[in-house]
């Protein structure tokens, strides 16, 4: 078998093999997708995080929050863009159900009031 052959079945391999892997987000259970996953899965689905905003009718900064606090509406946009079910996404904010689950918004990935700089750095 020629080098170019063999070059390109494995090729073949890895590209099959990329195409067809879970999303990381699915092999994470009971805790929240990190904020970057789902913005690369959106990306790589084609899309951008203002384009599906402006498709669901919200506001753009809405979906960059909703990578941080449960907001409904967006997070739905988002899941559903996916192919994902709320609580595959979110399940520290979201039952199986698609209820916000009632201590949510304490599990926020936002910094902490305290723990913002005020101002520029010194």
């Amino acid at each position: 078998m020629g080098i170019a052959r063999k070059l390109l079945r494995e090729s073949r391999k890895l590209d099959y093999h990329h195409h067809h892997c879970e999303p990381l987000w699915r092999s994470m259970p009971m805790k929240n997708a990190h904020p970057e996953d789902i913005k690369a899965s959106v990306r790589k689905s084609g899309a951008t995080m203002r384009q599906l905003a402006f498709g669901a009718g919200l506001h753009p900064s809405a979906l960059s929050h909703c990578l941080h606090v449960p907001l409904p509406a967006a997070n739905l946009a988002i899941a559903e863009f996916l192919g994902a079910r709320l609580h595959e996404l979110w399940p520290e904010w979201f039952d199986q159900a698609g209820e916000v689950r009632p201590d949510a918004r304490k599990s926020s990935t936002l910094p902490h009031a305290a723990h913002r700089q005020k101002g520029a750095a010194a």
